[in-house]
């Protein structure tokens, strides 16, 4: 068949048609996993902003990394080899590029800082000692407190993206984003007056700094150039994702933006459960969890969950 009938418009909320004749040609055992690679498909598109004709090298180590997280280099290979096959019939063939070498040092990346993790689950004691430790940026301190506190449950970073400091009320401890209201302490308030305020960052190693325009509306303001009307902007729905993989990438705890959320929500479980002296069904968890204001798959929650629950005892 040609690979012109399997072009793919793309994913905005389900799978189209185009996608069905693809499917069609595949063997029965083949089709769910396609399925779930076409749907995490639309995840890639919303985090860099462009269609998978257009993904480079660089993305892909990016998506490895940060949706298609293995803990074995086998693994890994089996999702690249899926991704790969239906990329090359939208006529991309950077997979090619990608070695074996490569998706080795990948998954040894996504390891090597396991010591604290149970199911990808890290105290947030220890992510706030190590940011602490390890960022110069207030507003970078800003984006996991946002995260932490569940201001933002979807890839694309939309509520933190335009998040504005008018929407910050320090005096009171409290934001609104969502349309609800959201609490905070003294650290969290802390951070988050420097934030407001921080006018530069130096970029990396180097001595280059990362200049900030004051009058900018937003808590995470982007550099200032001509393309975003000298920093007045917000960022864009592709540079904010950029930014916020570097922010976990500087962290250093084989945890990303996504895990942040989920533990966010399994401390406040934990909390309800030992407040009331229970244990939550999977059934009653996805109700707790609904109660919250989330909309995030239970099964990870409940399994990550129960693993603490197991090392505690």
């Amino acid at each position: 068949m040609c690979q012109a009938k399997y072009r793919t418009i793309l994913f905005i909320d389900q799978i189209v048609s185009e996608t069905d004749i693809f499917l069609a040609a595949q063997t029965e055992s083949s089709k769910k996993a396609f399925t779930t690679i076409f749907n995490k498909s639309n995840e890639i598109r919303k985090k860099l902003g462009k269609e998978l004709e257009e993904v480079t090298k660089d993305d892909v180590e990016v998506l490895l990394k940060n949706i298609f997280m293995s803990k074995s280099v086998n693994s890994l290979c089996a999702k690249v080899s899926m991704i790969k096959k239906y990329l090359n019939t939208v006529g991309n063939d950077v997979l090619n590029e990608i070695s074996r070498s490569d998706l080795n040092s990948i998954v040894e990346e996504q390891n090597k800082n396991d010591r604290y993790i149970v199911g990808r689950y890290v105290p947030f004691e220890v992510i706030k000692n190590q940011m602490e430790k390890t960022f110069a940026s207030d507003i970078d301190k800003a984006i996991i407190i946002l995260l932490n506190m569940g201001i933002c449950e979807d890839i694309a970073f939309e509520q933190i993206r335009t998040l504005k400091i008018k929407d910050i009320d320090l005096e009171n401890n409290r934001l609104f984003a969502n349309d609800k209201v959201y609490y905070f302490g003294e650290y969290e308030k802390n951070i988050f007056a420097r934030a407001i305020n921080e006018d530069e960052m130096q970029y990396g190693k180097s001595t280059a700094v990362i200049r900030y325009n004051p009058d900018c509306p937003y808590l995470v303001k982007p550099r200032r150039d001509k393309l975003n009307n000298d920093g007045m902007n917000a960022y864009t729905k592709g540079s904010i994702t950029v930014r916020i993989i570097r922010v976990f990438n500087r962290l250093k705890l084989g945890v990303t933006a996504m895990d942040i959320v989920r533990n966010s929500i399994v401390d406040k479980i934990i909390e309800h459960e030992d407040k009331h002296n229970i244990i939550l069904s999977k059934r009653q968890m996805t109700t707790f969890i609904k109660t919250l204001g989330y909309n995030s798959d239970s099964y990870d929650i409940y399994e990550i969950k129960n693993k603490i629950r197991k090392n505690c005892n």
